[in-house]
């Protein structure tokens, strides 16, 4: 592989996150290793080859990627406009893209970093979500407007309340049970509140389609 360049280092252009054992399961995977694509930054490198959210990124040159921090830290050793074999999973099958790096820059280092639970935010198991406030390098990223107020959804654990109600990164929770939420702590106090067995009624702005919907999860812990 190229020799890491100095100062200016390689940009993919996603949204990662580790696999647990039942993501691994949910993707048709023999291991949870590698780097799942929760998003993809329209127009940059990823999308330009073709990679996909819900890809699995098993290799880089052939060479094994095992979890989020060791692909950035091989990617970001390699200098702009390096081509790079990707290898990954895709619906359970194997798939090699070639994607040529751009220049990482401040804006778009936060695509590449969203690494999992304690690096992305607050996560918050009974719902199966991870969120992240929302500061001004998070609504660059999700293109969220400065008059959207809520907690951006930067993962989603396929085999949870929130993912079988195809709740997807994101997605801004405006409102839990009629609370209007600014910050994680905010849903962390209306979740605690929800009984074993009980409903979160969630407000959420979909930034994509510029529409508001509600999201109903029962939450049986």
């Amino acid at each position: 592989m190229p020799e890491r360049g100095r100062g200016v280092r390689g940009y993919l252009g996603v949204s990662i996150n580790n696999i647990n054992p039942g993501e691994a399961e949910a993707f048709g995977l023999e291991s949870n290793e590698g780097a799942l694509v929760v998003q993809v930054v329209p127009e940059h490198a990823a999308d330009k080859a073709g990679v996909k959210h819900g890809d699995v990124i098993v290799k880089v040159d052939g060479e094994p990627i095992e979890n989020t921090r060791e692909l950035i830290d091989t990617i970001s050793a390699m200098p702009p406009e390096t081509k790079v074999e990707l290898h990954i999973m895709r619906d359970g099958k194997p798939k090699t893209l070639t994607v040529v790096l751009e220049e990482r820059d401040d804006a778009a280092a936060i695509a590449d970093e969203a690494e999992g639970p304690g690096d992305e935010g607050d996560v918050f198991e009974r719902v199966g979500v991870a969120v992240t406030a929302l500061d001004p390098s998070v609504r660059q990223t999700f293109r969220i407007e400065e008059d959207i107020e809520g907690v951006v959804v930067t993962r989603v654990r396929p085999l949870s309340p929130a993912g079988e109600e195809g709740m997807t990164p994101g997605l801004v929770i405006t409102e839990a049970n009629g609370e209007p939420i600014s910050t994680p702590s905010d849903l962390g106090a209306v979740i605690e509140d929800v009984e074993a067995g009980g409903y979160l009624r969630l407000y959420v702005f979909i930034p994509r389609a510029d529409a508001y919907r509600f999201v109903i999860l029962r939450l049986e812990e």
